[in-house]
C-alpha cells in the first residue's frame, strides 16, 4: 500500500494575508485618486515685480510665471515652470535683470529658484508636500518675497551688463549694491508675487536674445570650463560663465 500525498485544498472564501494587504493598498490608491486636493495638478499663473527708486521715482519692471505642481510619489510633488528673468528698467541709470536663479552659500550656482521661492514666501518647503495642494489651488492677492534658505542673500540673484550685446560682460547686482553702481540716488525697494490670471510673459527672447544663444565673443572669453588640472568646479567659474539660458527664459510645459 503506497502512501499519498494529501491534497490541500485552500477555501478562497477566506482572504489571504497577501490578499488582505494587496486590496488595502488598492483601495488606499482608490481613496487618494479620489481626493481632489491632492491627485489634481495645480497650474497658477503669478507675476513677479520688482521696484527701486530713481531719484525719488518709483519705477517697477514685471514678468508673468507659470508654475505647475504634479503629484508625485511618497507624498512629494513635481514642479515645472515657464518663467523668464525680469526686467527692470532704471531711466538714465542702466538694468537690471532678476534671473530665475539663487547662489548657495557655497558659491555654487542654482537655477530654478521662482518656483521654490514661492513656497517659500507661502510657509511651505521648497520641495512641496501633497498636503500644500489645497492652499496652491486657492491663494490670491500679492505677497512679499520672502527668503530662500541656503542662499547668501534673500532674493534671486540679480544682473546686469557693461554692453547688453555681450553676454561675457555681465556681473552681479547685489540690492544693497545699488547706490553704487546705478547712482546714489537709486535704491531697491521690494519684489513681490501676485496670483494673476495673464498668460507668461516672453519679454527676454526679443530684448536679450544674447543671453540664449551667446555671442562668439562669450567662447573666446571663456574658451573652455577645463584647466591642466582638469574640470574646474562650478563654483569657480568667472561670473557670466555660471549660468545656462535657463535662467532667463524656459518654457518647462
Amino acid at each position: 500500500m503506497t502512501s499519498e500525498s494529501p491534497i490541500v485544498r485552500r477555501d478562497w472564501t477566506r482572504p489571504t494575508r497577501r490578499m488582505v494587504l494587496g486590496g488595502s493598498a488598492a483601495g488606499m490608491a482608490t481613496l487618494l485618486a479620489g481626493c481632489w486636493p491632492f491627485s489634481k495638478t495645480v497650474t497658477r499663473n503669478i507675476r513677479v515685480t520688482i521696484q527701486a527708486d530713481v531719484a525719488g521715482e518709483i519705477v517697477e519692471g514685471s514678468a508673468v510665471m507659470g508654475i505647475r505642481w504634479i503629484p508625485g510619489h511618497s507624498g512629494q510633488m513635481y514642479i515645472k515652470s515657464n518663467a523668464e528673468a525680469v526686467i527692470l528698467d532704471l531711466p538714465g541709470r542702466g538694468t537690471v535683470y532678476v534671473l530665475n536663479a539663487w547662489i548657495g552659500s557655497n558659491g555654487r550656482p542654482n537655477g530654478g529658484v521662482w518656483p521654490a521661492q514661492l513656497l517659500e514666501t507661502f510657509g511651505m518647503n521648497a520641495n512641496g508636500r501633497l498636503e500644500d495642494f489645497p492652499m496652491l489651488r486657492t491663494l490670491e492677492g500679492r505677497y512679499t518675497v520672502k527668503a530662500h534658505p541656503g542662499g547668501p542673500t534673500a532674493l534671486p540673484v540679480m544682473v546686469a551688463f557693461e554692453d547688453e550685446s555681450k553676454l561675457e560682460t555681465m556681473y552681479q547686482v547685489k540690492p544693497e549694491a545699488f547706490p553704487e553702481v546705478f547712482g546714489a540716488d537709486v535704491r531697491y525697494v521690494g519684489m513681490w508675487f501676485e496670483f494673476t490670471g495673464d498668460d507668461p510673459t516672453r519679454h527676454i527672447p526679443v530684448r536679450l536674445p544674447v543671453a540664449l544663444t551667446p555671442n562668439k565673443s562669450f567662447y573666446t572669453a571663456f574658451p573652455s570650463n577645463k584647466d591642466e588640472n582638469g574640470l574646474i568646479p562650478d563654483f569657480e567659474y568667472a561670473f557670466p560663465q555660471k549660468f545656462s539660458e535657463r535662467v532667463f527664459y524656459m518654457k518647462g510645459y
